[in-house]
């Protein structure tokens, strides 16, 4: 038997990457696509290099359906079957949760030199672009899938539903059908059975076009990802990335810019609206934060950095001691002036308490911004409280230019690729 289908895997299958595999680990969740793609195969390349991965969601019946039939089949078939039973956090996301599920499971399977294969195909194609258009996609979203992302390969990814479906009806493929799919409520369903027939009506193959331009498109993306990546490495600072990036004559830079910002320290969440600004403050040249779960984003004076979130307890004051304050590391000691005063200190040695403020009063902000403080530092530079009162950091900083105190700071860095120290800011200069 010799579908159309087959006849066109037949020479890819039996070329790189899935020549030099040792497995191919293929994600069978027991729908039509992935039974035919398990089908092709087992027709076309060696069994014994084939291994199938099924996530159990036991969402309802169809996935106890899809649970059988998989087994089945498999043991019919003499193929290993690997499974893992999902549970998902009601509380979350179940779609999300489940790919990642899927994926973290396909990974822990595959040894190096083996590839995961799943059964996207070209209409998949389709309604991810326009369902990522509509969630707010951006310049730097990837609008579709690729052939292959390091150890997972789509081999039907040129290949339409149609065809698939041809296959599965020549061949007899088994397969369950999951009855979710065609509940158009949900916007991908709405999509697969409403909108795109209604553009394939409109423009023949209009299917192959759009395939052609997202290849066009991801090629442009990948040049200028490129070309961020020459500029990021001139610009990246102990404590993030230099605005000074941000060149006014490569705009269409800047998202792209962002995101290697956001991918260096960690990926903090941040929605397409909160980037949409975050690109406003840096084409206006103002200041903002976004506070997210893990931390806190600044697009700040001089830099975009991420603080994760500090925990500031009282801290004992004492002279000559290094003292370690969120994100910065600090000490005191007397200045050459001091002699006529310095019984002053000698009480809040005993007594006093770095304490994070409360508020900070009219005169201080207008003294961060004045000396253009960077954003980051205003609200977590200590005041020192003590029996005698209270003196604010900016307080601390005029007893410094009077000598009477000395104070020496270093800024910590988050940067695991780049463990080394900077300056943290002194009396209203910004951090380099």
């Amino acid at each position: 038997m010799k579908s159309p289908l087959l006849q066109r895997l037949a020479k890819p299958l039996h070329s790189e990457p899935f020549l030099g595999a040792d497995h191919l680990w293929v994600g069978v969740s027991g729908g039509v696509d992935s039974m035919v793609l398990l089908d092709c195969l087992l027709r076309l390349v060696p069994q014994k290099k084939i291994r199938v991965a099924h996530v159990h969601h036991g969402t309802g019946p169809f996935a106890y359906c899809a649970l059988d039939l998989v087994q089945s089949y498999c043991q019919t078939k003499g193929i290993p079957l690997s499974l893992l039973r999902f549970n998902a956090d009601p509380q979350q996301n179940f779609e999300g949760q489940a790919r990642q599920a899927r994926y973290a499971f396909f990974q822990s399977l595959a040894g190096a030199h083996d590839l995961i294969l799943t059964a996207h195909h070209a209409d998949d194609q389709i309604e991810s672009f326009f369902h990522l258009l509509l969630r707010g996609a951006n310049l730097t979203t990837p609008l579709g899938m690729f052939p292959q992302n390091a150890q997972v390969v789509r081999p039907l990814l040129q290949m339409s539903r149609k065809e698939i479906l041809n296959h599965a009806q020549k061949a007899q493929v088994p397969h369950v059908l999951d009855p979710t799919n065609s509940d158009t409520s949900h916007l991908r369903n709405l999509l697969r059975h409403q909108v795109i027939p209604e553009l394939e009506a409109f423009h023949f193959r209009f299917g192959d076009r759009l395939g052609r331009w997202l290849g066009q498109f991801h090629t442009q993306q990948a040049h200028l990802k490129r070309a961020a990546q020459m500029v990021a490495e001139q610009h990246w600072v102990n404590d993030g990335l230099a605005r000074t990036a941000f060149s006014a004559d490569q705009p269409y830079l800047w998202p792209y810019l962002l995101d290697l910002f956001l991918d260096r320290v960690g990926r903090p969440f941040l929605t397409a609206h909160q980037r949409a600004i975050t690109i406003d403050w840096l084409e206006s040249g103002q200041i903002g934060s976004w506070t997210t779960k893990s931390g806190t984003f600044y697009c700040d004076s001089d830099a975009l950095v991420f603080w994760p979130h500090f925990e500031f307890e009282p801290l004992p004051f004492a002279w000559s001691v290094e003292l370690q304050w969120g994100p910065l590391r600090f000490f005191l000691e007397p200045g050459p002036a001091q002699s006529e005063q310095f019984h002053l200190f000698e009480d809040w040695q005993l007594s006093g308490n770095f304490s994070l403020p409360v508020c900070l009063p009219k005169h201080q902000k207008e003294r961060y911004r004045k000396e253009k403080l960077p954003l980051r530092w205003r609200s977590i530079l200590p005041d020192l409280v003590t029996d005698r009162g209270k003196m604010s950091w900016t307080e601390l900083q005029t007893l410094a230019e009077r000598e009477l105190i000395r104070i020496k700071q270093t800024q910590l860095t988050f940067f695991s690729s780049n463990p080394t120290m900077g300056s943290a800011p002194g009396r209203g200069n910004t951090s380099t």
